[in-house]
């Protein structure tokens, strides 16, 4: 951020402004106090509070940067992907030249599977702040997920040249990189031993030696790494086993009768569009969830039908737990799933289902498009209330080669039971 940016943003802060603080109503206060308190907010996981007083504030003060950068943070953690893009656009008729907001909107179009989109606005990020680590390493990941490794890597290698020390560059490098040089090697596992790093990001590192390992076939020492990795992993997150199993078998229950449809139902009908009939019948929509344990194989299956003219990858989208999040808020529940599928009506399945179809309109430009969030095997039964007219696609792969994907791979956040071996 430019001096002169900086000195506006401290005058803002000064500004006196009436904001709704959730739970406490509407107070007077100073922008920076304001800020204060929607930090506070983001740091105790109450993303939404934060998005709500970061909001409010912005109607006072559209240019207070700080602001901003809450608000992008808010709705980053909350999965909001429209949303993001929506403010970031909002931000930038105001502010063309701010940097988070060109990242934020790029990070947006990528999740919304818009790569070539998302790639030009990091590239202008770029013009604006060159030597940015982290911008760099957004753009690896964009690189990567458009097929472009040797471009991705070059992009890793670099932020690695700013930064040596960057854990989710190194992470993100690792399935690329191949096998490490053992210079690289030693100074990355003396990184992952380092005090100064959080077990996440040590945890992180010691997963991306576990990649060199195996490229080397050094299968002993692979294991060595993920072990270590999974152990710290373990430290900084809550995972009760017999929760997870216990929320399994309540699914079932709250969802009892998974309806047993015909293979006439289940098919895939592929449209022509040689008639103006047909032409017509193109424009319905139909969503095809991909569920199964993660490393069962949803990735590449999702590969091969979005090969398909007519289907369209949406990759791992958060929109349905999204929309029945909001429904929930509308019906002021506060009960975990799946129990409060039992309060849920025809019409509350109907405003969920119709959420879920306006927020993936980005994905919307063939008749199919795929979702393959790694929690879908559990939403079965909301996806049959809520889509009815929705495909549905179940993976299963060798148990042990599952088990073993799953305890191998870092996975950043949630799916916490894949570090432990049990």
């Amino acid at each position: 951020m430019s001096k002169p940016a900086k000195k506006k943003d401290d005058k803002a802060g000064l500004k006196p402004v009436k904001i709704l603080i959730p739970g406490r109503g509407v107070q007077t206060l100073s922008a920076r106090d304001a800020v204060t308190i929607s930090k506070r907010a983001l740091a105790a996981g109450n993303h939404q509070a934060s998005m709500v007083i970061s909001s409010d504030l912005l109607k006072q003060i559209p240019g207070f940067q700080e602001a901003w950068l809450c608000l992008f943070d808010a709705i980053h953690r909350l999965g909001d992907m429209a949303l993001l893009a929506t403010e970031a656009e909002r931000c930038l008729a105001i502010k063309p030249r701010f940097v988070p907001a060109l990242v934020s909107l790029s990070v947006a179009k990528r999740m919304q599977q818009q790569h070539a989109d998302a790639l030009a606005l990091i590239n202008k990020a770029l013009s604006l702040d060159s030597s940015n680590a982290e911008i760099l390493n957004h753009k690896g990941v964009v690189l990567k997920e458009m097929g472009r490794h040797q471009e991705s890597l070059g992009c890793f290698n670099r932020c690695l040249t700013l930064q040596p020390n960057m854990p989710s560059v190194i992470w993100n490098r690792a399935d690329l990189a191949g096998v490490l040089e053992e210079a690289e090697y030693q100074r990355c596992l003396a990184l992952a031993n380092s005090a100064k790093l959080s077990n996440s990001q040590r945890a992180s590192i010691h997963y991306a030696l576990a990649r060199s390992d195996e490229a080397a076939k050094n299968y002993a020492e692979q294991f060595q790494r993920v072990s270590e990795g999974a152990a710290l992993k373990r430290q900084d997150v809550h995972y009760n086993h017999s929760d997870e199993i216990e929320q399994i078998h309540a699914v079932a229950k709250f969802f009892p009768h998974f309806a047993a449809r015909s293979d006439a139902q289940n098919d895939i009908k592929f449209k022509s569009t040689n008639s103006d009939t047909d032409s017509e019948n193109s424009k319905e929509i139909t969503p095809i969830f991909i569920c199964g344990l993660p490393r069962s194989g949803t990735t590449l299956t999702e590969q091969i039908l979005s090969s398909h003219p007519q289907i369209t990858a949406g990759d791992e989208l958060l929109d349905l737990p999204l929309a029945c999040s909001q429904q929930l808020h509308k019906k002021k529940l506060n009960i975990p799933f799946p129990k409060w599928a039992s309060e849920f009506s025809e019409s509350d399945w109907q405003a969920v289902g119709k959420e879920y179809l306006s927020s993936t309109k980005p994905l919307q430009i063939t008749p199919y498009f795929t979702d393959k969030n790694l929690q879908n095997y559990k939403a079965i039964g909301v996806i049959q209330q809520a889509l009815p007219q929705a495909k549905i696609i179940i993976c299963r792969r060798n148990p042990m080669d599952n088990l073993w994907g799953c305890f191998k791979q870092y996975f950043a956040d949630g799916l916490f039971f894949t570090y432990h071996q049990e």
